[in-house]
C-alpha cells in the first residue's frame, strides 16, 4: 500500500492547506520563536508543520531535527536526557537543533518541571515544538513560555482539493468517488490520504464503500487480536505492538470492537469475553502504553 500521507507531505509553508491563520501568523514572525505548541485534533498537521519549521533553520534530518514521542519518554530521566542534549551542537552541517516533543500532553508534572529552564531560555541552537491532542494537560507555566497555534479539521472543499492533486499525481481513476473518501476523513488529511492509498483499486461507488467500512478497523490492530485469539507468542505481540499508529486508548476501543463482532458467532464466548475484560478499563496519562502492554501480556498469559 502507497503511504501517499508520507509521499505528498508538504515541504513548506506555501503548500500547507486548511490552516491558514496559523500559517499567515507565522509568516508575520521577524525571527523564529524558539518554543511552539500545536494542539489539535491527529491528522491535521501538527508534525507537518513543526518539520517545515525545523527546514527553515536547517534541520530538515537527523542530528539536527530530533522526534521523540512523549507516550515512550514520560518521565524526569527522559527529559534529563534531552536537557543534557541540547547543550551540544550537531556535529555535521548546521549547528542547529529542533526538538519535535509529540503527544506531550503524556509527559509527568515532575517532568514538566525539569523543562521550564530549557524551554524559556534554550541554548542559541535549540528550538522545541510541543505537540498534544489534549491541550489541557499542558501545564500553564509551559503554555506561558510557548507560541500557541490551535489546528482545525480540514473543511471538505480542502480535503476535496488535496485528494484531487494526489488523484491527479498518481494517474488513479476514482475520482468520481473522492467525495466518499473526503467524507470518512472527518476533517482528518492524514486519514484522506491513507483512505486514498487503500481505495485506489476500486471499481465502482459500491466497492469504495466496502473498503472505507473495512478501513475503519486498524490493520495492526485486527493482527493484535487474532494474535490474541490465536495464542500467539509475547514476542509476536509485541512485534505487532510496537508497529501500532494510534494511541493506546484508541486502539483499546478497537480492540473491544473487533471481539464484539468475534463473539457474535465464536463457540467459545467465554475465552472472547475473557480477552474483553483485559481491555474493559480505559488507557489514560503516562501509563497509557504500560497498562496496553500489560493487557495484551494477560491475555497471552490466561489463554
Amino acid at each position: 500500500m502507497s503511504n501517499y500521507h508520507l509521499k505528498y507531505r508538504p515541504p513548506d509553508l506555501d503548500t500547507i492547506i486548511g490552516q491558514d491563520p496559523i500559517i499567515n501568523s507565522i509568516r508575520k514572525l521577524k525571527t523564529l520563536p524558539k518554543a511552539f505548541l500545536f494542539t489539535g485534533p491527529s491528522g491535521v498537521g501538527k508534525t507537518t508543520l513543526a518539520r517545515v519549521l525545523a527546514s527553515m533553520v536547517d534541520c530538515a534530518n537527523e542530528p539536527n531535527l530530533i522526534s521523540i514521542n512523549a507516550s515512550d519518554k514520560t518521565g524526569v530521566d527522559d527529559m534529563r536526557n534531552i536537557i543534557e542534549s541540547i547543550h551540544y551542537r550537531a556535529h555535521s552541517g548546521s549547528p542547529n537543533k529542533f526538538y519535535i516533543i509529540e503527544e506531550c500532553h503524556s509527559i509527568s508534572k515532575q517532568a514538566w518541571q525539569s523543562l521550564l529552564v530549557p524551554v524559556e531560555s534554550p541554548p542559541s541552537h535549540v528550538y522545541f515544538a510541543f505537540l498534544t491532542t489534549e491541550p489541557k494537560k499542558v501545564p500553564n507555566t509551559i503554555v506561558t513560555r510557548c507560541h500557541s497555534y490551535n489546528f482545525k479539521l480540514l473543511k471538505h472543499d480542502d480535503l476535496m482539493m488535496l485528494l484531487a492533486f494526489v488523484h491527479a499525481e498518481e494517474d488513479l481513476n476514482i475520482y468520481e468517488w473522492l467525495d466518499l473518501i473526503a467524507d470518512a476523513a472527518e476533517g482528518s488529511a492524514r486519514k484522506a490520504l491513507v483512505l486514498l492509498s487503500q481505495c485506489q483499486w476500486c471499481k465502482s461507488r459500491k466497492e469504495i464503500k466496502q473498503a472505507l467500512e473495512l478501513a475503519e478497523e486498524d490493520q495492526e490492530v485486527n493482527k493484535l487480536c487474532q494474535a490474541l485469539l490465536n495464542n500467539k507468542s509475547w514476542g509476536e505481540a509485541v512485534n505487532i505492538l510496537n508497529n501500532l499508529d494510534m494511541p493506546p486508548e484508541s486502539t483499546r476501543i478497537n480492540i473491544l470492537n473487533y471481539m464484539k463482532k468475534v463473539l457474535t458467532n465464536t463457540k467459545n464466548p467465554k475465552f472472547v469475553l475473557g480477552i474483553m475484560y483485559q481491555f474493559s478499563q480505559p488507557y489514560y496519562g503516562p501509563t497509557a502504553f504500560a497498562e496496553l502492554y500489560l493487557s495484551v501480556g494477560s491475555c497471552l498469559l490466561k489463554s
